[in-house]
């Protein structure tokens, strides 16, 4: 993952280092812990967008703003709507208290904000909001599964260790959010070698990402 990140900048023309194996694998695309969670939530008919990403938290970086990902589907609603987009973390190292394991407050997905907070970058949230409900973080270790709701406030520990914190993070959504004019969503190709070898499975999860012959 590490010398992907280093060599990012030489990705081009949709030649995305990790549209390759091993960052193509089922068992992370299609993680079978994950998906009876994701289909259970937003159906059968769920997809994803490649590449995905990977959140990285380096050695002395200093704690993240509390935010979501993402905002409620409608916001001038009254009410929180069922989740329609939700991201699977999957660690690569263990993810301690040290290394600045992600902090987290369940439920705040059901919080419908207000304009002030709506309008700003990521609906940050502020520490004082944040302490009257009750967060943790999310010590496990490598290869376990988070599935979360992108309302969900959450953010960055500081990391004060030595060793980098990597994190791989893969968006799927419910079917009504595709996109197919959006700019820069499709640029990405993945190469017909690595597509014909995808389990039908995983070609379903990607079935609006182009391919080349």
């Amino acid at each position: 993952m590490q010398t992907v990140l280093d060599n990012e900048a030489g990705a081009q023309n949709g030649e995305h280092p990790m549209l390759k194996m091993p960052f193509m694998d089922a068992r992370i695309i299609n993680n079978p812990f994950a998906m009876p969670i994701l289909k259970a939530a937003m159906g059968e008919k769920i997809f994803a967008y490649l590449p995905y990403g990977c959140n990285t938290t380096v050695p002395g970086c200093g704690t993240q703003h509390i935010h979501r990902d993402s905002g409620q589907l409608f916001p001038e609603l009254p009410f929180a709507l069922p989740v329609s987009t939700i991201v699977v973390n999957i660690p690569l190292v263990d993810f301690t208290v040290e290394n600045g394991a992600t902090e987290v407050w369940p439920g705040t997905h059901l919080i419908v904000d207000d304009a002030a907070v709506r309008n700003t970058p990521y609906h940050v949230c502020t520490e004082e909001r944040a302490a009257t409900l009750p967060s943790f973080q999310l010590e496990m270790p490598a290869g376990s599964v988070v599935v979360r709701d992108m309302r969900c406030w959450h953010r960055a520990m500081p990391n004060r260790t030595q060793t980098i914190r990597h994190m791989l993070a893969l968006v799927y959504f419910r079917r009504f959010h595709h996109l197919p004019d959006a700019p820069n969503i499709f640029k990405p190709k993945v190469s017909e070698e690595i597509w014909e070898n995808l389990s039908e499975e995983t070609k379903e999860m990607y079935r609006f990402q182009a391919h080349v012959l």
